[in-house]
């Protein structure tokens, strides 16, 4: 009979309880309120700002979990029955730690009366909406009344869904989800994702529960993928049926359909699992039922015949395994294939003093067929033979294996025929005795003894015996290192299993760490490596390259901490020769890196830090091979012959994992003579070919990626690349060119003058044709991504040729630069050529045989060049020139030859043939500054103003000497 009401301001409010000692905030901020009371009905309007600056100002930071929103609700309420809130969320962020998450804007609508309830939220592309008859309380009565009765039901081992349906509830769930709300963001943190889902269920005491889920592209744990899942729930003949199918397509690394049926009867619930590939091959099939009996659940195969591994096993009738409520199992279960494999598990029913005693046999089962069936399985092939025993009494358990895998395979890497066998029994003491031995090829490898007690703790000797590090290079991602050689010793270990205290050494014999893709291999001294308390020591530990050099290391690995393992080691190597290898199908990098190097690596293993010096010396000649460059602009005759090598020499791709965690800074200084190649595509007919160097900052850190910053100048080199419309030729890189780091390795800032000889045919108005030499090339400017290409000519060698370039626009030059490249004629307008067919399609196949013989010379692994070309003299007769070039470096770059000559044909050929060398030289490093050298040189083509045209012989002293 009285009437209430508040209107007015609350600033700065603030609800908050106590939980654990921890202030929970649950409400704060400005708002205005309007709030009237008639008896018990409340009701009322928020409009205001929930801020995390008002936690912090009212001191509120114990709770990692912030709420901030603006609201504009309207409620009301009788305190019983009858429940309204209707508005809007705006701006909705919970932070939790390090993460936000942001829902943007929610509408909101949720009402609770005695006939009828419904929410409905919508916001972006999140929707809900949910309706049900009757009140809150409703739902909440049929909940607690279905969980009494299905606790009553399977106490009396049966299931009675007819008495289950009629405490549903009448309502239905409808929700459609996008991959970015609020929802998504917090299954996201918990390492679930997914770009879908759509769900649409209904319940009835009448119809019961019927209704679909639909998932897409889910993601569980950050590592398994599930293009689609599927369920289906559907009531009829008082029984729930379901079906459930998740499948990947052929775009997925795993491409399969998984599908399950089946239905809930009385006393258990029976499915039936397929499995097809990305083939539609059927690689799983097979029948199940798990059934309540007595005091615990039978499960059994109810398929005569069932698919495992694509093959088809026999299944013995009445087979069963069983679990009893106080553990104790019982089984019957044979699988027999028509070749002999099978899988039996039986059990001893005859021995009451046991509280289990049950054999697992495996006979000639192929693993590869195993793990093809398993998502997300490890690749691992060979023939499972073994049996394992286990023997449970009340107080003790005894375990005994012997198993054998014949060619095992792991992840790619042979590992031989691997054995173990195992023994744990209990011991009069409490403790029990452990003794596992490995076999590799009928011979002992390793073996464990000891004691292991009821505490955990685990005392045992494990003795090494010539034991192949190689078991190790299956659980490397990608193979991209491995080790080799075998380790002996005895280690200590002690302690509970989650933190061992290991102590001992082992001596390493002919080890070594190696990469194929980087071509790396460094030996182990073969000295003891000593492990006290968890931590190996590297005192003066030794790595040697192949020239003998050292890579000394010291410092610990502390691994005590399984989750938490910390390195902390310096380096120091003095002309070490890094990569020696040659050129194999998985190379990325090959050939010889001779490098300085200063460092230190320390930290958590997943958070590493490494900084350091790297000098690349001047005997470095290595090659840097892009396998998958998109560069496919030189294949226009690939088909017109094709050699076939039936020989298995399919490349294996290699993925060079990120490093989570772990941050680098090098100082890097490449020497000036330092020969690297870079081949722009796996066949090396596109390539640069660099000798320059610089000094280089490398950064590295996950949330920056790699950061390069430096110049690095170019001294000399080539540059082969087939440019659209320009056939495959080679271009000198003029000294001075550079190439400047700015931050992204992949996107440097150019300066590159390229340039190739051509020899044509000139003629100025009213003169006749002559030969001369052109330098036509390209001059690359600006960023990688976007270069600035601008085409050049010259001609060094004739001054008219000279002087009528000189009078051309930029534009006309390079049009005069393009058509020298493309058809080794120079054409211009006005300069009175006649562009005859003959002198096209001869300058076509010139350029075609030269492309042809440079493959030639190059697939034998000679550094050679050879080009032929077709000219007139003066008096119109015609000759053929063959040009050749040779250039090699021996001695680790120290001595450099180069050789160039001619062979002419036609009428004024004299008596020689028309063969000379034209040049000669040899060139070699005096010292490893690389500031003295010595050279010999023969020059046919060398040219006086008073003597004309000779032959010069010649030796001569250089100094180099590095100014500012």
């Amino acid at each position: 009979d009285h009437l209430y009401a508040v209107d007015g301001r609350l600033g700065r409010f603030c609800l908050h309880e106590r939980r654990d000692s921890v202030t929970i905030p649950l409400v704060t901020g400005d708002f205005d309120v309007d709030v009237t009371m008639n008896g018990q009905n409340v009701g009322g309007k928020f409009n205001g700002d929930v801020t995390r600056a008002d936690l912090y100002h009212l001191g509120v930071t114990a709770d990692p979990y912030v709420t901030t929103f603006g609201a504009d609700v309207t409620f009301s309420s009788n305190m019983d029955d009858r429940h309204a809130l209707k508005g809007t969320l705006s701006n909705l962020t919970v932070n939790e730690k390090n993460r936000s998450y942001s829902a943007g804007d929610l509408d909101v609508d949720v009402l609770s009366r005695p006939d009828v309830a419904h929410a409905v939220i919508r916001g972006g592309d999140f929707d809900l909406n949910a309706a049900m008859s009757g009140s809150w309380r409703t739902l909440m009565t049929s909940i607690n009344t279905i969980t009494d009765e299905l606790n009553r039901q399977i106490a009396n081992k049966q299931i009675d869904q007819t008495a289950l349906r009629k405490s549903l509830p009448d309502g239905r769930f409808v929700l459609n989800s996008g991959h970015d709300n609020i929802l998504t963001s917090v299954l996201a943190s918990m390492g679930y994702k997914f770009g879908d889902a759509a769900v649409d269920l209904t319940s009835s005491p009448l119809t019961g529960l019927n209704g679909t889920v639909r998932v897409g592209s889910l993601v569980l744990q950050d590592s398994i993928v599930i293009d689609t899942l599927r369920v289906n729930l559907n009531s009829e003949d008082d029984r729930l049926r379901y079906n459930v199918l998740a499948a990947n397509t052929t775009k997925n690394s795993y491409p399969y359909r998984a599908m399950l049926e089946g239905t809930f009867f009385e006393r258990g619930i029976r499915t039936e699992a397929i499995l097809l590939d990305g083939k539609g091959k059927k690689a799983l099939g097979m029948g199940l039922q798990a059934e309540m009996k007595g005091e615990g659940i039978e499960l059994s195969v109810t398929s005569p015949r069932s698919v495992i591994g694509y093959k088809e096993f026999a299944v013995n009738d009445s087979n069963y395994f069983y679990i009893g409520r106080n553990r104790r199992v019982f089984a019957d279960m044979k699988l027999l294939a028509d070749d002999g494999a099978g899988v039996q598990i039986d059990s001893n029913d005859d021995d009451s003093l046991s509280l289990q005693n049950v054999t697992l046999s495996m006979n000639n089962f192929e693993l590869d067929k195993l793990f093809t069936v398993l998502p997300f399985a490890p690749s691992m092939t060979g023939v499972l033979n073994g049996d394992y025993h286990v023997i449970q009494t009340a107080d003790e358990l005894t375990v005994s294996s012997d198993m054998t895998v014949r060619n095992m395979v792991y992840e790619g890497m042979p590992m031989g025929n691997i054995g173990a066998n195992l023994v744990y029994m209990p011991q009069g003491d409490g403790t029990h005795f452990v003794d596992a031995i490995i076999t590799q090829n009928g011979r002992n490898v390793g073996q464990l003894t000891g004691n292991y007690d009821e505490k955990g703790r685990l005392d045992a000797d494990f003795e090494l015996d010539k034991f192949p590090l190689g078991f190790v290079n299956g659980f490397v991602p990608d193979r991209i290192v491995g080790l080799r050689g075998v380790g002996e010793g005895t280690l200590r270990v002690e302690g509970p299993l989650d933190a061992l205290d290991i102590n001992g050494e082992v001596y390493l014999d002919s080890s070594y760490l190696y990469s194929d893709p980087y071509g790396l291999e460094m030996r182990f001294a073969d000295d003891p490596v000593t492990i006290r308390h968890s931590r190996l020591l590297l005192e003066n530990f030794e790595m040697f390259a192949n020239n003998a050099q050292p890579l000394n290391l010291s410092g610990y690995f502390d691994f005590s901490d399984f989750d938490n393992m910390y390195l902390d080691a310096r380096m120091r190597a003095q002309n070490f020769e890094l990569i020696d290898s040659r050129e194999n199908p998985r190379s990325t990098v090959y050939g010889k890196a001779f490098v300085n190097f200063t460092g230190r690596i320390n930290g958590p293993l997943d958070r590493l830090r490494m900084g350091g010096k790297l000098d690349v010396l001047g005997n470095t000649d290595m090659t840097y091979v892009m396998r998958d460059t998109p560069l496919s602009t030189d294949n226009q005759m690939e088909e017109l012959v094709r050699f076939t090598n039936f020989n298995d020499s399919t490349p294996d791709v290699i993925i060079r994992p990120r490093l989570e965690g772990f941050q680098m800074d090098l100082s890097v200084d490449i020497d000036e003579q330092a020969h690297i190649v870079c081949a722009l595509n796996a066949e090396h007919t596109n390539y640069i070919d660099l000798i320059g160097g610089g000094s280089l900052l490398l950064h590295y850190d996950p949330a920056n990626d790699m950061t390069l910053r430096g110049r690095y100048t170019l001294n000399s080199g080539q540059l082969k690349y087939s440019i659209e419309m320009i056939p495959l030729r080679t271009f000198d890189i003029q000294e001075g060119s550079y190439i400047q780091f700015t931050g992204e390795p992949t996107n440097p800032t150019l300066n590159i003058t390229a340039t190739d000889e051509v020899r044509a045919n000139y003629s100025a108005s009213g003169t006749n044709d002559r030969l001369v030499n052109f330098i036509a090339g390209v001059h690359l400017t600006k960023d990688l991504s976007q270069p600035g290409v601008e085409f050049i000519v010259n001609a060094p060698e004739d001054t008219e040729a000279q002087n009528d370039l000189n009078t051309r626009s930029t534009e006309e030059k390079g049009k005069i630069a393009v058509t020298l490249l493309t058809s080794g004629m120079f054409l211009s307008e006005g300069s009175g050529n006649n562009f005859a067919m003959n002198g096209a399609l001869a300058s076509f196949m010139q350029n075609q045989i030269n492309q042809v013989t440079g493959r030639a010379l190059s697939s034998m692994g000679l550094d050679v060049t050879a080009n032929m070309e077709s000219t007139a003299d003066a008096t119109g007769a015609l000759h053929t020139d063959y040009t050749f070039n040779f250039s090699k470096r021996l001695w680790n770059n120290r001595l450099r030859i180069i050789m160039g000559g001619r062979v002419s044909t036609g009428s004024d050929v004299g008596a020689d043939n028309g063969a000379y060398f034209d040049n000669i030289s040899l060139e070699y490093r005096l010292n490893q500054q690389e500031t003295q050298y010595l050279k010999l040189y023969y020059d046919r083509q060398a040219y006086d103003w008073l003597e004309g045209e000779l032959s010069e012989f010649g030796a001569g002293f250089m100094w180099r000497r590095k100014l500012q």
